[in-house]
């Protein structure tokens, strides 16, 4: 199974899908591009510093926070989701973010999020 944490600043990725033979496995693929689009998108359209290790069943991103990387992690959240709801035995997602814990909390509590000025 794949494990992806998203955290302040960072981003780890660890294990393998085994929904396919090695270098065949398309949710290895998936998370694999989402996640090296995350950092030459970051790398090349914005200022931010990146640094980590990539490596196969293996990597972690830590990155300067700024809005435009932040939404840049956003997207990859919203991708690695994605994949996670077609392929739940294969992905777990952990999303310990404190901001998106903070509006996910205000949301199950019945308010609206964008109402009180936080973004989700």
């Amino acid at each position: 199974m794949i494990q992806v944490i998203i955290r302040q600043g960072s981003i780890q990725v660890t294990g393998h899908a085994g929904a396919g033979p090695p270098g065949q496995d398309p949710v290895c693929a998936a998370v694999s591009a989402l996640l090296q689009t995350f950092v030459r998108s970051a790398q090349e359209l914005t200022d931010t510093t990146l640094n980590g290790d990539i490596a196969p069943g293996e990597a972690f991103v830590r990155y300067e926070e700024s809005p435009q990387v932040n939404l840049l992690a956003d997207s990859f959240f919203v991708g690695v989701q994605g994949v996670a709801e077609a392929y739940p035995q294969c992905i777990q997602v952990l999303d310990r973010r404190e901001r998106r814990a903070e509006a996910l909390t205000t949301e199950k509590q019945g308010e609206d999020p964008a109402k009180n000025g936080q973004k989700l």
